[in-house]
């Protein structure tokens, strides 16, 4: 429902900046991308396709989501899969990851400087419920030449604010249901 919700929102935004737009939902410990959005900008061959499921900490949508998990539960996912990182994301290892988190709780939304595809940045934030669970994470992705630290502040920021717009229209219409 939060995806079907939100998926007007994140076209629109993917036409307006050009850039590509995911939305992914946490699966225990990993992270499942269910829809992409396509803006007009090139994607390289190995970018993220919907069904694509990585460990949590992984990715922009990825450090969001476990950014707003208490740290006993940050612990236990990066325990999960510290060697599933090791092995498929060097560039991105446990200590990477830790500090990622640092910086996203520090401003709300996470950068990821071409850690995961050489050359393409990424920014993430997680939709939060009001119990303060993350339910999904929306993702921008763009080449780094398109993400100086303005736009990227920018758009952080405009995502913060979307991804509030989204929890609050989607508790308003739960709370519709229960009447």
């Amino acid at each position: 429902a939060l995806q079907r919700l939100s998926a007007p929102h994140l076209r629109a935004l993917a036409l307006e900046t050009g850039d590509w737009i995911y939305f992914s939902v946490p699966n225990g410990h990993e992270v499942i991308c269910i829809s992409r959005e396509t803006g007009h900008i090139p994607i390289p061959r190995d970018a993220l396709k919907v069904g694509d499921r990585h460990p949590m900490g992984i990715g922009a949508g990825g450090v969001a989501l476990l950014a707003a998990l208490p740290d006993d539960e940050v612990d236990a996912a990066l325990a999960t899969h510290a060697a599933v990182i090791a092995r498929d994301y060097p560039r991105s290892g446990v200590a990477v990851i830790r500090d990622l988190l640092k910086s996203t709780r520090e401003r709300g939304y996470s950068e990821i400087p071409g850690l995961i595809v050489p050359d393409y940045w990424a920014i993430g934030v997680a939709l939060v419920n009001a119990q303060g669970r993350p339910e999904a994470a929306i993702t921008l992705v763009a080449s780094g030449q398109r993400l100086p630290a303005a736009r990227r502040q920018a758009l952080g920021a405009r995502m913060l604010r979307l991804s509030q717009d989204l929890m609050n229209a989607a508790a308003g219409a739960a709370k519709d249901r229960t009447f």
